[in-house]
C-alpha cells in the first residue's frame, strides 16, 4: 500500500491518477486546507482519509499496511504577500508535520519519498542540488529545515 500525504493537491492528484492507471493500491491523507473541488473528482476511487499530518493521532489510521509514503503535504501561501500572514502555519505543516510523518515511517520501517522544492537553492534557472542553499522566504526555509531532518532520519 502506498500513502500519499497531501494527495488532494496539484501533484498529489497527478500521482493518484498515475497510480490508479497502474492498478496500485494507495491511500490519501489530506486536510483539504488547499481545497479544490476539481481535485476531489479522483477521490471516489481511492481510500481517502480527511486528517492532518500535524496531529500524530491522525497518522495512526493512515499507516495501516503502508509500505511507501509519498510525502507531498505542504502549506504554500496563495500569493507571496500572504507569507507573513501564514508563516506559522507554513512552519507547522512543512516542518512539524513532516517530522510527524518521518517519525511514523521510521517506527513502521516504511520508505519515504519526500518532495521538497528546488527553491531552497534560491530562485532562478539551472538550480542544482550541489548549489549553496539560499532559501528566500518562510516556505522555502521550512522545506529546507524538513529536508535536513529527513536526511538525518534515514
Amino acid at each position: 500500500m502506498i500513502l500519499i500525504t497531501g494527495g488532494n493537491g496539484y501533484i498529489g492528484t497527478a500521482i493518484s491518477e498515475i497510480l490508479m492507471q497502474r492498478g496500485e493500491k494507495f491511500r490519501i491523507i489530506d486536510n483539504l486546507s488547499g481545497y479544490n473541488p476539481l481535485n476531489l473528482l479522483h477521490l471516489n476511487h481511492v481510500d481517502f482519509i480527511w486528517r492532518d499530518i500535524r496531529r500524530r493521532e491522525d497518522l495512526k489510521l493512515t499507516f495501516k499496511d503502508v509500505e511507501v509514503v509519498i510525502h507531498l503535504a505542504a502549506k504554500l501561501p496563495a500569493t507571496p504577500d500572504m507569507l507573513d500572514i501564514v508563516k506559522d502555519d507554513v512552519e507547522d505543516v512543512n516542518y512539524k508535520g513532516t517530522l510527524n510523518v518521518l517519525e511514523k515511517a521510521r517506527k513502521r520501517d516504511v520508505q519515504v519519498l519526500f518532495a521538497s522544492t528546488c527553491n531552497i537553492y534560491g530562485i532562478g534557472e539551472n538550480l542544482k542540488e550541489n548549489d549553496e542553499v539560499r532559501p528566500l522566504n518562510p516556505y522555502f526555509k521550512s522545506k529546507l529545515k524538513a529536508l535536513r531532518n529527513a536526511s538525518k532520519s534515514i
